[in-house]
C-alpha cells in the first residue's frame, strides 16, 4: 500500500527514531514538545500547543541569588539539629520521648477539636478516633517508654564514645552512593531508546486540542519505550533494591559489631579503638555473603509488600482481601525483624545468617523477651521527633527569609524555597542520625539479650535499664553481685521456689569471626 504524505513527512523527521538509543531524548520528553499534536501522527487538523504562557510567575528570585549561602546554611542548620537532637537525648531522654508521643496523639487531638468547634463532626471523626487509639497504645505500652528513653540515653552515650561509627556509615552510604549512581545512569539511557506516539488515552482532536473520552484536554503524545526496555528497567530495578538494601545491611552489622565490641569490653578498659574499622572489615569480608543473602530476603519482602498494596488498591472496600492482605502485612514484619536481629547476632557471633536467625529466635523465645519496645517504638519515637524538628526548622527559616527580604510577593516565594530546602535538609540529617542510633539500641537489646542467656551481667548500666521490675519481661532472676574476679553475676534466688543457677552459656568474642 502506498504512503500519504503525512506519514512519509512524519517518518523522514529526526526527532522520530526507533530501536536506538535517541539522541534527541530530552526534546522529545518536553511537556511544550509532546503537547502538540504536530509532533506525532493525528488525522485532523494540527494547531496549537496545548502548553501555553499564561504569564509570568513569580519567580524566587532572591534564593537564586543567595543559592550558595541558603544551600550552606539549609545543610549547617540541619547538622547543628541533629547535634541538638543528641544533646537533648542526652540530657533528658525520658522527656524527649513524652513530648515526642505527646505530639502525635495532640496533633489529630487538635485537629479533632477544631473540626468539631467549626461545624464539621463528620471530618472530626476520624482524627478523633486515631488520637484515641494512639492514646491508648501510649497508655498499653507505657512501662516500655522509659525503658526505651533509657535505652536512647545509653545508646546516645555509645556513639559518644565511639564517634567513629558515624563517619563509617556516613562513608558507607556515599559508598552505596557511588554504586548506585551508574546503576540509574543505565537505566536512565536505556529509557531513551524509543519514540513518539499519539496518546492512547486520547479520543479526538478539535481545533489542535486533543481531548480524552471524557472531554478533557490531555496530552497530544506520549513516549513509548522499545520492546526490550521495560525488561531491562525491571532488572535493574531488583538489582538497585537488592544494592541499596545491602549497603543499609553492611551498615548495620558494622554499628551492630562495633556496638558488641563497646558493649563487651571492660568497663575499666574504656571504649574499644578501631572497634568499628574492625566491625567494617568483617562486613566487607568473611560476612559478606550472609549479609548479601539477608539483603536478598529484604528485596523479596520488599516486593512482596509491593505485591499487597497492589491487591488493596485494585479491592477497596473489600473486607476480605483487606484481612489477607493485613494478616500477610504482619508476617512480612516478622521476617523482617528476624532478619535484621539475626544480622546484628551475626556481628556480634560472627555466625553465618541463617545460624545467626536461628539463633535469635531460640535466644528471645528461650527468654521470653518482649521485642516490640525495640522492634517499633524507637523508630516511632525518633521519626516523630525527627519530623517535628524538621517542620519546626523549615518554617522558622522561611520566615527569616522572607522577613530578611522584605515580606514582598517575590520573597515570600523565595523563601518558601528556602524553608522547604532548610526542611528537607534536617530531615534527612536527623534520619541518617536516627538510623545509627537504631542501630545501635538493637545491637544494646541483642548484646543484653545474650547477657541474660548467659546468666552473666556485663554492663550493669544497661542490665539496670532492662531489669526494672516493671519490664514486660522481668523475671527478678536475682540481685547483681560482683565476684571475687570483678566479674558480674545475678545471684540465686532465695526461698524454696528458687532453683539451681543457670548455667553460663559462652558465646564467641564479638572480635572473632569465622571465615
Amino acid at each position: 500500500m502506498g504512503r500519504s504524505p503525512e506519514d512519509e513527512a512524519l517518518s523522514s523527521e529526526p526527532l522520530l527514531q526507533t530501536n536506538s538509543l535517541n539522541p534527541d531524548f530530552p526534546t522529545l520528553i518536553s511537556p511544550s514538545y509532546l503537547s502538540d499534536a504536530d509532533h506525532c501522527p493525528a488525522v485532523g487538523p494540527h494547531g496549537r500547543r496545548l502548553l501555553r504562557d499564561e504569564g509570568d510567575d513569580v519567580k524566587p528570585t532572591y534564593f537564586l541569588q543567595a543559592a550558595g549561602l541558603c544551600t550552606g546554611v539549609s545543610i549547617g542548620g540541619g547538622v547543628l539539629l541533629a547535634l541538638l537532637s543528641l544533646w537533648l537525648f542526652k540530657r533528658s531522654s525520658v522527656g524527649m520521648v513524652h513530648f515526642a508521643v505527646g505530639l502525635q496523639v495532640a496533633i489529630p487531638a487538635g485537629i479533632a477539636v477544631a473540626a468539631f468547634l467549626s461545624g464539621a463532626p463528620a471530618a472530626g471523626v476520624p482524627f478523633a478516633l486515631l488520637a484515641a487509639a494512639l492514646a491508648f497504645t501510649v497508655w498499653l505500652y507505657r512501662s516500655q517508654l522509659v525503658l526505651v528513653a533509657r535505652l536512647l540515653s545509653i545508646s546516645v552515650h555509645a556513639l559518644a564514645d565511639q564517634p567513629g561509627i558515624i563517619v563509617a556509615a556516613l562513608l558507607l552510604q556515599l559508598l552505596g552512593v557511588l554504586v548506585l549512581v551508574p546503576l540509574g545512569g543505565m537505566m536512565l539511557l536505556a529509557f531513551t531508546n524509543g519514540h513518539v506516539i499519539p496518546n492512547p488515552s486520547r479520543a479526538s482532536i478539535d481545533a489542535g486540542q486533543c481531548l480524552g473520552a471524557d472531554g478533557h484536554e490531555v496530552v497530544c503524545c506520549t513516549w513509548q519505550v522499545d520492546s526490550w526496555v521495560p525488561g531491562y528497567l525491571a532488572y535493574a530495578a531488583l538489582v538497585t533494591t537488592w544494592t541499596t538494601l545491602l549497603v543499609f545491611t553492611v551498615k548495620l552489622y558494622t554499628i551492630a559489631g562495633a556496638t558488641a565490641q563497646w558493649y563487651f569490653a571492660p568497663v575499666a578498659a574504656g571504649a574499644p579503638k578501631r572497634a568499628t574499622l574492625r566491625s567494617a572489615r568483617h562486613a566487607l569480608g568473611a560476612s559478606f555473603g550472609s549479609l548479601a543473602l539477608a539483603s536478598w530476603l529484604l528485596t523479596l519482602i520488599q516486593y512482596a509488600r509491593a505485591a499487597l498494596d497492589k491487591i488493596r488498591q485494585d479491592n477497596e472496600g473489600n473486607f476480605c482481601a483487606l484481612l489477607l492482605t493485613s494478616c500477610l502485612d504482619f508476617i512480612y514484619a516478622l521476617f523482617e525483624a528476624v532478619t535484621k536481629f539475626g544480622v546484628v547476632r551475626a556481628a556480634i557471633t560472627g555466625e553465618a545468617f541463617m545460624d545467626a536467625c536461628h539463633g535469635i529466635v531460640n535466644l528471645l523465645s528461650r527468654n521470653a523477651l518482649d521485642t516490640v519496645g525495640v522492634w517499633f517504638l524507637p523508630g516511632f519515637i525518633l521519626q516523630s521527633s525527627a519530623a517535628m524538628m524538621a517542620v519546626a526548622w523549615g518554617i522558622l527559616s522561611f520566615a527569616a527569609s522572607s522577613a530578611y527580604w522584605g515580606g514582598g510577593q517575590a520573597a515570600v516565594a523565595s523563601g518558601a524555597v528556602v524553608g522547604a530546602l532548610s526542611g528537607v535538609c534536617a530531615l534527612v540529617t536527623l534520619a541518617f542520625l536516627n538510623g545509627v542510633l537504631l542501630n545501635m539500641v538493637e545491637a544494646t537489646y541483642v548484646a543484653w539479650a545474650m547477657d541474660r542467656d548467659a546468666s552473666a551481667v556485663t554492663r550493669s548500666d544497661v542490665h539496670a535499664v532492662f531489669d526494672r521490675p516493671d519490664a514486660p519481661w522481668h523475671k527478678a532472676p536475682g540481685a547483681i553481685v560482683e565476684q571475687p574476679d570483678a566479674a558480674y553475676a545475678y545471684a540465686a534466688e532465695t526461698g524454696a521456689a528458687a532453683g539451681p543457677p543457670a548455667a553460663p552459656r559462652p558465646y564467641p568474642s564479638p572480635s572473632v569471626h569465622r571465615g
